[in-house]
């Protein structure tokens, strides 16, 4: 599939952050290790949802996660404003830690210029109040009073955890922001899964380039796990180059060969026939994944960076078919449901690796659109699919697509703005295909998101 595009608006909502979901364990730990899988499934609500069960799908969750980030570098820039103030009063008063209030510094006109967004009320400043809190550069008095921490050796105000989490969490803000914008399923915000092929929509020159990439990986996979055969130096010392790509371990007897001399037939990937080397020749033989001399260690170095870059040419070949791992569960779901379908992808998709191109297999009318009845059976199914309780909980959805009837169809029975239209969503030729975008109502940031929200309310860089 070619790139295009974007689709469809992205409109602000609340961000979420909820409970992970329990389940599918194999295929997370097949897709991201245990470690991972132990991290997602002991998280805890911190958030709660404010999306339900098939409501209609209104934000990305590339752009609820910055949402949440971006709220919590304004509370740390908050914060560091109020903790100047204090420092500044703390001087003022020569070490002496005086009791204050919300109001006391709501009532501070240049601080709450500095503050963002503006606070009217006393009860305004709390988030910011809750933050420094948690960061130990206040304690909580009792009757809303609080009272600046000093550092006893110092005689200043503990603010250096504030300071560490505001410079960690703006850095990593900035650059989880340039990553979301790229909304490519190969390099996520969250954990990825290859759609199963059996459902996967591509073009035979997709199809093809993951078969050579995968090949490629495999042959660079296998010349690691062979062996390297060290020969002795030649004349002078000049090292000689050993023999690679050998496929025993262990050196084959030595036997004479036409000319008299003992030779050692060494069993070669790709070669037909054996290569024979003089058995006075051979120094030893050491495997390449684990061999210490430097002609094997400048060996393995070289076929690792190869590996390196084949498996990121095979993770770019298998875009069309990646998506976060949620989704994929989800259309495996939705295909016990309806068989119609294929599903694919690209980058720059819509909502990234949350988005999914459906190509339907049900017949085209008069019009150019997908035959009526069955395509609308299709989104009944994707409605009934995000309202099970599956392994990663409950769905919103939305589509695009643009035939009115269908539309007018799906409407009443979903909500109004469940399906709009935009260019290159039918009727055919014209790329006919529907849209979906879904985001899961539990909506749960992972490793490789690379952050969480505590139940504190606070994020936390993994």
């Amino acid at each position: 599939m070619r790139e295009r595009a974007a689709e469809t608006e992205i409109q602000p909502a609340a961000a979420v952050v909820a409970p992970a979901p329990v389940g599918v364990v194999a295929r997370l730990q097949a897709t991201a290790g245990n470690r991972a899988v132990g991290r997602l499934l002991a998280r805890r609500p911190t958030v709660t949802p404010q999306v339900t069960a098939a409501a209609y799908a209104k934000t990305s969750p590339q752009q609820e996660y910055m949402d949440v980030l971006h709220r919590e570098v304004g509370l740390l820039a908050n914060g560091r404003s109020v903790a100047a103030l204090l420092r500044a009063r703390l001087a003022a008063a020569s070490g002496a830690a005086a009791p204050f209030t919300a109001a006391d510094l709501l009532a501070d006109a240049k601080l709450v210029k500095q503050l963002k967004p503006k606070p009217a009320t006393a009860d305004d400043l709390q988030p910011t109040l809750d933050l420094l809190a948690y960061y130990g550069v206040i304690a909580a008095k009792g009757g809303g009073s609080y009272e600046p921490v000093v550092d006893a050796t110092t005689k200043d105000l503990k603010t250096a955890a504030l300071e560490q989490a505001a410079t960690g969490v703006g850095r990593f803000s900035a650059s989880f922001d340039t990553r979301a914008a790229l909304k490519d399923s190969v390099n996520p915000v969250g954990i990825t899964s290859l759609l199963d092929p059996a459902l996967a929509a591509g073009a035979a020159s997709e199809k093809k380039e993951e078969q050579d990439a995968e090949k490629a990986v495999a042959g660079l996979e296998a010349q690691l796990a062979e062996f390297v055969v060290l020969k002795t130096p030649g004349g002078g010392g000049k090292p000689r180059p050993p023999v690679t790509r050998v496929t025993v371990a262990t050196l084959p007897a030595p036997s004479p060969n036409k000319a008299g001399v003992d030779v050692l037939a060494l069993p070669v990937a790709g070669q037909k026939k054996p290569v024979e080397v003089p058995a006075a020749e051979v120094a030893g033989i050491e495997p390449v994944a684990t061999g210490t001399s430097d002609q094997t260690v400048a060996l393995r170095k070289a076929l690792e960076a190869k590996l390196e870059r084949a498996r990121r040419r095979l993770e770019r070949a298998q875009g069309y078919h990646t998506f976060a791992i949620e989704v994929a569960d989800f259309l495996d779901r939705l295909r016990t449901r309806n068989t119609t379908f294929v599903g694919g992808t690209y980058p720059k998709h819509d909502w990234g690796e949350f988005s999914v191109d459906i190509f339907l297999n049900v017949g085209e009318d008069a019009q150019g659109f997908y035959e009526l009845d069955p395509a609308e059976k299709f989104l009944d199914d994707v409605n009934d699919t995000a309202n099970d309780d599956g392994p990663f909980g409950k769905f919103a959805w939305r589509a695009v697509y643009n035939d009115d009837r269908m539309i007018a169809r799906i409407g009443p029975k979903y909500g109004a703005r469940r399906i709009t239209k935009a260019p290159h969503h039918g009727p055919a030729p014209d790329k006919l295909h529907i849209h979906l975008d879904l985001r899961p109502v539990d909506l749960v940031p992972d490793l490789t998101t690379g952050f969480t929200v505590n139940p504190s309310g606070r994020v936390q860089l993994f």
